[in-house]
């Protein structure tokens, strides 16, 4: 299967519509259980924007910020990932 490049969608939704993932160990690919979602980087204050990806049809997909290889895996949940610690709760109050 070859990967495939999308662009990266900055949506109007509110953030509060997608889970959002981080990468703080630089990991080549996660594992998920969504497949639309946010993608972070590295956690604040290094963080890049928080960009919308939807895998659409396909089973994976790469952030083009950071290059992390996203993988839908569908005994997941929604909150889940492959290897454990990579989602991101953001706990800022506005």
């Amino acid at each position: 299967m070859q990967d495939r490049e999308v662009s990266p969608t900055v949506q109007t939704m509110s953030d509060d519509d997608y889970v959002k993932f981080k990468n703080d160990l630089g990991l080549a690919e996660i594992g998920i259980g969504v497949k639309d979602f946010k993608c972070i980087g590295v956690s604040p204050p290094d963080d890049h924007p928080h960009i919308y990806h939807n895998m659409g049809d396909q089973d994976f997909i790469h952030c083009l910020y950071c290059n992390t290889k996203y993988i839908f895996r569908p005994y997941l949940g929604r909150s889940d990932t492959e290897p454990l610690g990579n989602l991101f709760e953001d706990n800022a109050t506005d």
